[in-house]
């Protein structure tokens, strides 16, 4: 009886714990709303769109999930858009290096052109 009673408090526990709504992804939510802002600042919406746009709908997904309750899908939707904020914004990164490093090219070109005429 005693067993039995104790099995019984035992998967009791794991449905209560099992169902839990578990915490709220604040932080995660948190970290992401700051990476898309971050993002956002290096011109990713110019040079990485679609990654920034992934990054923003992720966020309003997992704002959609916390208000259902549903924390865990919440938890790793703002995980998503966290790292697809920090795809867009190296992508950004990346682009304005690449200009950069055009516009030195041209800039030497230039210099031998003048170097060239007499």
């Amino acid at each position: 009886m005693r067993n039995a009673l104790v099995v019984t408090i035992a998967i009791v526990s794991g449905l209560v714990l099992g169902c839990s709504k578990g915490v709220i992804p604040s932080e995660n939510l948190s970290r992401a709303e700051t990476a898309i802002k971050s993002a956002q600042t290096t011109e990713a919406r110019q040079y990485a769109p679609l990654d920034l746009r992934i990054a923003e709908d992720k966020l309003a997904e997992a704002k959609a999930a916390l208000g259902r309750e549903d924390y865990d899908g919440a938890r790793r939707l703002a995980d998503e858009a966290l790292v697809n904020a920090h795809l867009a914004e190296k992508k950004a990164d990346s682009a304005r290096a690449k200009l950069a490093a055009q516009e030195m090219r041209n800039a030497i070109e230039a210099l031998r052109q003048a170097v060239r005429v007499p």
